[in-house]
């Protein structure tokens, strides 16, 4: 994936996501989750691979995972493995700070 700009400053993305909140984000014609637990963000797609069910309401776990809301399939926002391996991996990326501290997709 190409780099993209998401937030000015990472204050600015502390500021509008909160911990285990999830967002709707849109780019190119693609829809796709933005979360953030502790001080980590992630990005990753917006349908869940079993059944293409959104993601985007769905539960941020107490680890560092997003659960299904239809049929409670966990995936790793580390990894994007289901803890289970009932389907493919969700695909998910850690977001990086740039030498500006701007929050951005690579």
């Amino acid at each position: 994936m190409k780099s993209i700009i998401l937030f000015d400053s990472l204050e600015e993305a502390k500021s509008m996501i909160s911990h285990r909140e999830t967002r709707r984000v849109k780019l190119e014609g693609n829809t796709y989750g933005l979360t953030r637990f502790n001080e980590i963000f992630y990005f990753y797609e917006a349908y869940c691979p079993h059944q293409e069910y959104s993601l985007i309401r769905d539960q941020i776990g107490l680890r560092p995972e997003i659960i299904c809301g239809w049929h409670s399939y966990r995936f790793s926002l580390d990894s994007g493995e289901e803890k289970e391996k009932r389907c493919r991996n969700l695909r998910v990326q850690k977001l990086k700070a740039n030498r500006e501290c701007k929050l951005k997709s690579v």
